[in-house]
């Protein structure tokens, strides 16, 4: 692994960060990574890139490179003989690969980030609320239920910000699973609607992240009153997925364990168990 004076300043949720650390990955540099957070910039990355103040800015013996695509090519020249060529040996063909990356930037992604363009301060809130904290409320949440009459404005537009995140949280569940968690604990904190596909994410996340007994506390607090011999139940999906996390408990205890009953434990604010 190359070591050196290397420094990459950016955030975990931006996609042109990303792209420089997988750069530096598949060089196997070590760097040291400085987390920013939305909302604010530090001194270092406006000292760092006073034209455009964005992230990500690679600071490599002191010397700022900043562009996600142009960190990418110093990378790619600097550490030449580490690790696997990124950019084609040929000239024609490096040309090749900074046209379609600079469209991707351009057309593509632009694309892409339009449905998010006007919620992003509410996934900036979500990407850097801390999921611990005890301060926060974590209220009943109501079961979607069918609407009659009119749909307001408002309401659609709530719908299309939640129908967003879910979408970051299901991308991030098998790779980041905490900062999936982190999104639903904001939604949650908001007393947000949840779908029934989308209860059973959440559930599944508490199961793995803080085990079977915050989920079925969690689904509890859903559904107080759910009868588990309907199997025609709106919400079945996320207590099968509470069933599934008790089972998977039970295979890792020793042989010869008990079959475990499912009791419904309670929990604080922070998916703990409360003895």
């Amino acid at each position: 692994m190359v070591t050196g004076d290397v420094r990459l300043i950016g955030s975990w949720a931006s996609v042109f960060v990303m792209r420089a650390r997988i750069a530096l990955n598949l060089k196997s540099i070590s760097y040291e990574f400085l987390q920013e957070t939305y909302g604010t910039k530090s001194e270092l990355l406006l000292k760092s890139n006073p034209v455009h103040k964005k992230m990500p800015v690679l600071i490599h013996a002191d010397k700022p490179v900043c562009e996600s695509n142009i960190i990418v090519q110093y990378i790619d020249e600097a550490w030449s003989s580490y690790g696997p060529s990124i950019l084609p040996s040929q000239p024609y063909d490096r040309a090749i690969a900074r046209f379609w990356a600079a469209y991707v930037d351009d057309k593509l992604w632009k694309k892409i980030a339009a449905p998010l363009s006007s919620n992003g301060r509410m996934w900036k809130m979500a990407c850097t609320t801390p999921f611990s904290s005890g301060a926060e409320s974590s209220g009943p949440i109501k079961v979607e239920k069918e609407s009659s009459g009119p749909i307001k404005p408002e309401k659609v537009k709530v719908e299309k910000r939640k129908e967003d995140l879910f979408r970051w949280t299901k991308l991030l569940k098998n790779h980041k699973p905490e900062n999936a968690l982190e999104i639903f604990r904001w939604m949650d904190k908001k007393k947000m609607v949840f779908s029934p596909s989308q209860l059973e994410l959440f559930v599944d996340l508490l199961g793995e992240l803080k085990g079977a007994e915050a989920a079925s506390a969690y689904f509890e607090k859903v559904e107080p009153n759910f009868d588990e011999m309907d199997a025609e139940a709106k919400n079945r999906p996320a207590y099968l997925k509470v069933l599934r996390w008790f089972r998977v408990k039970e295979q890792n205890r020793t042989s010869g364990a008990k079959p475990h009953v499912l009791k419904f434990p309670k929990c604080d604010d922070n998916w703990n168990i409360l003895k």
